[in-house]
C-alpha cells in the first residue's frame, strides 16, 4: 500500500491561537509543509500538508477525506479545560450532544489535545485548587477510554505553534494510515 503524496488539514474557523502547519519564516505561508514520517522501521515517506479553514461541526482539526478515522479537539489553557470539565461550559462540552460526545461518535480514533503546561496544575494565582481540574478531566477520561488524550505543553512563539501543528498532523495521519492498512 502506498500512502498519498499530500493531505489537507481542515482547521475550524473558530479555533483561536491556531496550530501552524507551515513554516512561519516562509514569505508565502500558503506553501504546503512537508512531514517526514515512517510507515514501518526503515521505510520513510514525505507527506505534503496543505491547509484549509472551514467551520467544523465536530472537532478543531481533521484530515480532509479521513474524518471517519480521527478528529482532534484542542483545549488551550487551564481555564478552558476548567470551564469544560467543571464550569460554565460543562454542558456544551460534556453534556448530551456536547463536543466530546460528538467527537466520539464522529470518528474511530478521537483525540483530545491539551495545550497547556503541566505546571498550570500547581499555579494557584488564577484559581484555587487547579489540580481539581486534572481530577475532573481524568475522571471523565476513564469513562471514555477510546479518546486519546495528548498533553502537548506549549512551547513559546511561532516555533511552538508549528510543533503543535506537526504533532496534530502526526496524530491524525497515524489514525488515517492505520485505517487505510486495515481497509476501513
Amino acid at each position: 500500500m502506498r500512502p498519498p503524496k499530500s493531505v489537507t488539514i481542515r482547521v475550524d474557523t473558530r479555533e483561536q491561537n491556531k496550530a501552524l502547519f507551515t513554516d512561519p519564516r516562509l514569505k508565502d505561508p500558503v506553501l504546503p509543509r512537508a512531514l517526514h514520517w515512517q510507515s514501518a522501521p526503515g521505510v520513510s515517506h514525505i507527506l505534503r500538508v496543505n491547509v484549509t479553514e472551514e467551520k467544523m461541526q465536530t472537532g478543531d482539526y481533521a484530515l480532509v477525506g479521513y474524518e471517519p478515522s480521527s478528529l482532534v479537539e484542542r483545549k488551550a489553557g487551564l481555564r478552558e479545560i476548567r470551564a469544560c470539565w467543571m464550569g460554565e461550559s460543562r454542558g456544551r462540552c460534556l453534556g448530551p450532544g456536547g463536543q466530546m460526545e460528538r467527537l466520539v461518535a464522529a470518528c474511530r480514533h478521537p483525540v483530545l489535545v491539551l495545550d497547556t503546561p503541566l505546571t498550570a496544575m500547581a499555579d494557584t494565582r488564577h484559581m484555587a485548587y487547579p489540580e481539581f481540574v486534572f481530577d475532573a478531566l481524568m475522571g471523565w477520561w476513564v469513562t471514555v477510554p477510546q479518546v486519546r488524550v495528548l498533553w502537548l505543553p506549549p512551547v513559546g512563539g511561532m516555533h511552538g505553534r508549528r510543533l503543535l501543528g506537526e504533532a496534530i498532523v502526526r496524530a491524525l495521519w497515524a489514525a488515517a494510515w492505520h485505517d487505510m492498512k486495515a481497509g476501513l
